[in-house]
């Protein structure tokens, strides 16, 4: 099996006093393992993730691999924050436009 190939879940990225922590599930079709961001520092788990799913890759690219799916499902949530703010902050401005002409007639 191939790293690109298995599905991550269940991403969860906290920071504190810009120290960034998180968790996330990894998973094929039968079997599933919980991993946390610091994890990937160590050979060890990688070792442990590369056994579990039968990976061809090495430890660097599984996790060269697996950073760069973490990077894409944080994007994602993070343009649905932005998005939905976006939306509220634009139209609380328009509105406060609008009050504001109503002052000057």
């Amino acid at each position: 099996m191939r790293s690109k190939d298995l599905l991550l879940t269940n991403l969860v990225v906290t920071e504190d006093n810009y120290s960034f922590y998180g968790s996330f599930t990894l998973s094929s079709s039968d079997k599933s393992i919980t991993v946390n961001l610091s994890d990937l520092d160590s050979d060890i788990k990688l070792n442990e993730i590369k056994n579990l799913f039968h990976l061809e890759e090495t430890n660097e690219e599984i996790k060269k691999i697996l950073m760069d799916k973490i990077s894409e499902n944080a994007q994602i949530g993070s343009h649905l924050k932005e998005g939905e703010k976006y939306q509220e902050s634009s139209s609380k401005s328009s509105v406060e436009k609008n009050a504001g002409s109503l002052d000057m007639a």
